[in-house]
């Protein structure tokens, strides 16, 4: 199990920074939801369920932080990290979609190659590294890739995917400094990971959301 500096005993409520941080969720969840609901009606009878799911995994991402770090027992952490996993994949299965325009099974290679280089590093590298962050590695080099393609295709529509790149990996900073400036700052950093991480979602939100018109001035061409 991950120790947080900011834990002082085993009951609910130990880390209240910690808990009270996940409501950034929340926040990131419902203003994704209007986002979604502001966007023009598609003409090509695109139902856009795959942001609406993204956007209620961000959600699930809030309930499952506000239980692991309000209760601290084991099955709150894996639905913590699994929460994530899902926002992950939903969030490739989208993009690959509507921007890299990949077909299913070129979304299914990438789908397993992430989940390949993610099992390796669990395997290679003990879980406690870095206080439990060595997980989420992975993810920031996915998530760089995301935004230079991004960045090339979309032009400037791609910012938000680099935004949410350079926020994640300042937030996988702060994760990882959690218990080394414990001494410094008694609340340590991990409330400030997770008010970052629920940022990051958004911006790959958004840039999603400015994908719908991108894609439909200027389709991608779909492989596989």
């Amino acid at each position: 199990m991950v120790i947080y500096c900011e834990r002082a005993g085993d009951g609910f409520w130990a880390e209240p920074a910690n808990t009270l941080s996940t409501l950034a969720f929340f926040a990131a969840a419902w203003m994704a939801v209007r986002l979604l609901r502001g966007l023009p009606p598609a003409p090509d009878g695109d139902r856009r369920w795959d942001l609406l799911l993204l956007a209620g995994s961000v959600f699930a991402v809030g309930v499952a932080g506000f239980l692991w770090h309000g209760l601290a027992e084991p099955w709150a952490e894996l639905l913590d990290l699994g929460a994530m996993l899902v926002f992950l994949i939903l969030f490739l299965i989208s993009f690959l979609s509507r921007i890299a325009g990949v077909g299913v099974f070129g979304t299914v290679v990438v789908l397993l190659g992430v989940q390949w280089l993610m099992l390796q590093t669990g395997s290679r590298f003990s879980p406690t590294l870095m206080n439990g962050g060595v997980f989420f590695y992975p993810a920031a080099a996915v998530l760089w890739v995301v935004a230079l393609f991004a960045m090339v295709q979309m032009r400037s529509r791609g910012l938000p995917f680099l935004v949410a790149a350079v926020v994640f990996s300042i937030a996988l900073v702060l994760r990882n400094l959690d218990l080394a400036l414990c001494l410094q700052w008694p609340w340590g950093t991990h409330f400030a990971w997770q008010l970052l991480v629920a940022g990051a979602m958004y911006q790959l939100f958004r840039g999603l959301a400015d994908s719908v018109a991108f894609t439909r001035s200027e389709p991608a061409r779909r492989v596989a």
